[in-house]
């Protein structure tokens, strides 16, 4: 039944033209049915840490805020299912917030729900605490693309108040570095290659920078664990932020959207190389990447909307619809993380 509905609301998205409210209502509560009472991977590790904080002991490798959050829930009686699912709607609501900053009209929306139910929905149903981390830095992107001190300054406290429930959302404080993009941008494949060696040949130093924003316990998680990531796994990180580069590029020099949102875009996918580096020690670290799917599907939108001939021109004279492109790229996003090595987490939600 869930797998009905699911594969409706999918393909239902790509076929409406306008904002319905019983779409988005439907899309969440489809999203909030499949998620609750599935006991997902992370679900009993996280169960375990929201009891002992529950019963008033003090717990922080999850991160500060996410203590708090637990504390607060623990307070009202809630049990962890329950609170899964209030986190998840939240997140869901700020999500929309964030679509309705950076599009001019709410048409569209449809498109990026089946897109985002296509990929990332499932792990973000795994990996809540990261999906709500997630969000807040979506919503803060908006005030980073403002460019100005103001902006800057609104976009680095929700950065840090997201990686007080995630510390992974650190590393997007990076993004402070756009303005100054196009002076070093010749020297980045250069800095890349030589942090990748670092990291390959001196993995320490690459330990004792992070220790500086992650918790000890997660560091041994992330940087000693025997999961490391194969030659596989570095070749789709690679294809994946090559991807992003190029179509962002490519929606850029169309100068049909935005030319400031398509110069953020763009830039920051740029930036986004600097993970490649740490992607090494374990493949979970590339969730970092999650985050620019969702803003891709915004620029998509943003593309269509403005454009009477929503064509990308991919290769000479060869032309791609952008929602064909955005579509398969989101298929191949659900084939490379999920469907290939984790297709439990589909089953689970799904079929349950």
């Amino acid at each position: 039944m869930f797998a009905i509905l699911y594969l409706f609301a999918v393909f239902s998205g790509f076929c409406l033209k306008r904002l319905n409210v019983l779409f988005s209502i439907g899309i969440i509560i489809l999203i909030s049915f499949i998620c609750y009472g599935v006991k997902d991977r992370d679900f009993e590790q996280y169960q375990i840490v929201y009891d002992y904080i529950k019963e008033g002991n003090q717990y922080t490798d999850l991160g500060i805020a996410w203590a708090q959050m637990c504390k607060a829930a623990g307070w009202m009686g809630l049990d962890y299912a329950s609170f899964k699912l209030i986190v998840i709607i939240i997140s869901l609501v700020i999500i929309y917030k964030a679509i309705n900053s950076f599009l001019y009209s709410k048409s569209g929306i449809p498109f990026f729900w089946s897109c985002f139910l296509i990929f990332p929905l499932f792990l973000d149903l795994v990996q809540v605490r990261f999906f709500f981390a997630e969000s807040i830095l979506l919503f803060g992107f908006q005030y980073l693309l403002k460019n100005n001190k103001t902006g800057k300054w609104k976009f680095i406290l929700l950065v840090l108040l997201a990686s007080s429930i995630h510390s992974s959302i650190f590393f997007f404080l990076i993004f402070i570095l756009i303005p100054y993009v196009d002076k070093f941008k010749k020297k980045m494949p250069f800095l890349v290659s030589i942090l990748c060696i670092i990291s390959f040949y001196a993995p320490s130093i690459a330990v004792s920078l992070a220790t500086k924003f992650i918790n000890v316990n997660r560091i041994e998680r992330y940087f000693f664990s025997s999961d490391r990531t194969g030659f596989l796994g570095i070749i789709t990180a690679i294809l994946t932020l090559y991807c992003f580069l190029f179509i962002t590029k490519k929606i850029r020099d169309s100068e049909i959207i935005d030319k400031n949102f398509g110069d953020f875009l763009y830039k920051s996918n740029l930036l986004m190389w600097f993970l490649l580096p740490i992607v090494f020690f374990d493949p979970n670290i590339f969730r970092i990447q999650r985050p620019m799917w969702l803003m891709l599907y915004i620029e998509a939108i943003s593309f269509t909307q403005q454009s009477h001939s929503p064509y990308l021109l991919i290769w000479k004279k060869k032309k791609i619809h952008i929602k064909q492109f955005i579509f398969l790229l989101a298929i191949f996003g659900n084939l490379a993380f999920i469907t290939i090595y984790s297709f439990d987490i589909i089953q689970k939600f799904l079929f349950h």
